[in-house]
Order: structure tokens, then sequence, then C-alpha cells
């Protein structure tokens, strides 16, 4: 999904490497090392034969000492009353099946700001059961600084589209492929972004999207901004929404807001 414009783009800005977390990465696998946190989120079936479905995109992170994985309030409407212990994470082995510990989000009456639409599982208990799932939550030690808006040199937005799955669950197959699109993007001009709502950023795809972005929802959002001329990745937020070349992205400051209201 990494097209030469896009990357001569981005390395026209930087230098060989970003810096995620105190990690330098090179930056032709920037795009790769950004999108591994955004997951499959999956629906169990409780059927031997359609197991599981994909419903969409989330991101895991380590907050707090906790972790979490984010999604969409909407993302959810597919339980239709069952329980949201039947939503969750497949193993990297594709078979065993984890749910969270629990929930928080708004009520589905408020629905004022895209905010309203943000949904936290908490993992962190079946995270001590399963160590190697921790790998899959990413360390969130903060906000990304406040620079000058010529220091960010864009974003990297990915998720699972659905136009874009290649996996089957059949009497005669268990093939599961889930296929990750990756898109570099620039924060779209003020005169654009939505004014009535300030928990989200509309940003803009560098190259037009070759496919239907249903699915993109419960993805992640990292900026890639300069400081004293090296460039440094942060996680921006989460797509709420995506339309033929945009993606709305619910800001990490307010998502954690929400979670340091909930674990005050």
């Amino acid at each position: 999904m990494t097209s030469k414009h896009r990357l001569t783009t981005i390395e026209g800005m930087l230098k060989h490497t970003v810096q995620l977390n105190g990690l330098l990465i090179p930056v032709k696998a920037m795009e790769r090392t950004l999108s591994c946190y955004t997951q499959p989120l999956v629906i169990w079936n409780h059927d031997d034969t359609y197991s599981c479905g994909l419903i969409g995109s989330c991101i895991g992170i380590h907050y707090r000492n906790r972790y979490l994985l984010l999604c969409t309030r909407h993302q959810l409407k597919i339980l239709g009353g069952r329980s949201y212990e039947d939503v969750g994470l497949l193993d990297k082995d594709g078979h065993s099946f984890c749910s969270a510990a629990g929930i928080r989000h708004y009520r589905d009456d408020i629905n004022d700001v895209d905010l309203n639409d943000l949904n936290v599982f908490d993992f962190t208990e079946p995270c001590k059961d399963r160590e190697h799932m921790k790998d899959r939550f990413f360390n969130l030690h903060g906000l990304p600084p406040k620079v000058p808006s010529n220091q960010v040199v864009g974003f990297v937005v990915s998720g699972y589209p659905s136009s874009k799955q290649n996996y089957g669950l059949t009497e005669e197959t268990k093939q599961l492929g889930f296929a990750r699109a990756q898109i570099t993007c620039s924060l779209a001009p003020y005169e654009d972004q939505l004014k009535t709502d300030p928990t989200v950023l509309k940003l803009l795809s560098l190259s037009p999207l070759n496919f239907d972005p249903d699915g993109m929802s419960g993805g992640a959002a990292f900026v890639i901004q300069l400081v004293n001329g090296i460039g440094h990745a942060h996680l921006a937020g989460m797509v709420v929404r995506a339309g033929s070349n945009n993606f709305y992205i619910l800001t990490i400051g307010y998502i954690l807001k929400f979670i340091d209201s909930w674990l005050a």
C-alpha cells in the first residue's frame, strides 16, 4: 500500500530515521511499524464453522498500567444485544479468541460529538494470563508535543477495510488472512476542519484511495513531527469515519481525558 510518491514526500522532510518511544525506525519501515498497533477487531460467533468475523479495526494501548483496546461504539451495533465478551482479539495463531474483562463508553443516547462514539475495552487481566498479547499494545506515555504546523510532516493512518479482506471460514477451509491498509495523510486546511466538533481532526490522503474505506473505523493515526530537525512519531488519534479521500480522527487528547476520568 506504500506508493513511491508518498515515500518521496516523507523522505524529503525527514532524515534516515524516525523516533518512536526512543527507538529509531528507518523511514522506509515507518508506515509498516506504525501500522502494526492497529488490530483486526473480531466478533466470536459461537459457531464451529463460522467461528468469527471481522468488524473493523481497533487500537491497543498500554496506558497508566492498563492494557486498553480502543474502537468506535458504532462498530458494536452488530452485537444486537449480545454480550461485549463476544468482541475481542484473535491470538496470532488465528485460533484462540480473547475477550476483554470490562468495557467503558458513553450512553447510546449521547451523540453530541464524535468523542461519544469512543469505546474502550479493558484487557489488563487477560494480558496477565497471556503475556504474549502485551506486544500488541502501544506504550502510550502522553500527548504529542505542540509544534508549529510547519513542523508536522504528516500522518500514517491504518485499518482493515472490508473490501480488502481475503479471509474465509467455511466447512471446507479455515483461511485467515486479514489485510491491513496503511495510508499517508496530511492535515486538512483549517477552513476544512469541523468547527462544531473540537474532538476530531480531518486528514487528507496524499494519494487517492483505490478502495472503499469502510472498516477503517477504530484504526490508529500516528503523527510525524519534527523536533529540532529530528522526526518523532506519536499516536495522534483513532479513525471514527472516512470518505473517498479523507479521514476523521478522534484526537488522543480527548481519548485520554475520557480514560483518565474513568481511572480517577
